[in-house]
């Protein structure tokens, strides 16, 4: 993206060398060409793994837990 005429010049000399984080992940922009910050965000199954507090209830194998009698959420 061009940057003329949206900062001045002097500005743009101090910034050249920084890198930009962004805050939000944008669904479907340039798809592909990047890494997912999100583990297990796919839709692919990778494995299991033992429940541990702070796992989000949505991934835990409910059809799992009524095989083992354990808690596993899905990666």
């Amino acid at each position: 993206m061009p940057t003329a005429g949206f900062l001045p010049p002097h500005l743009l000399e101090r910034i050249g060398g920084l890198d930009l984080i962004a805050r939000t992940v944008v669904q479907g922009f340039v798809a592909g060409t990047h890494r997912s910050p999100h583990r297990g965000a796919g839709e692919e199954f990778a494995r299991h793994r033992p429940y541990q507090q702070g796992d989000e209830v949505r991934h835990i194998d409910w059809k799992l837990f009524g095989r083992t009698d354990r808690l596993y959420v899905r990666e």
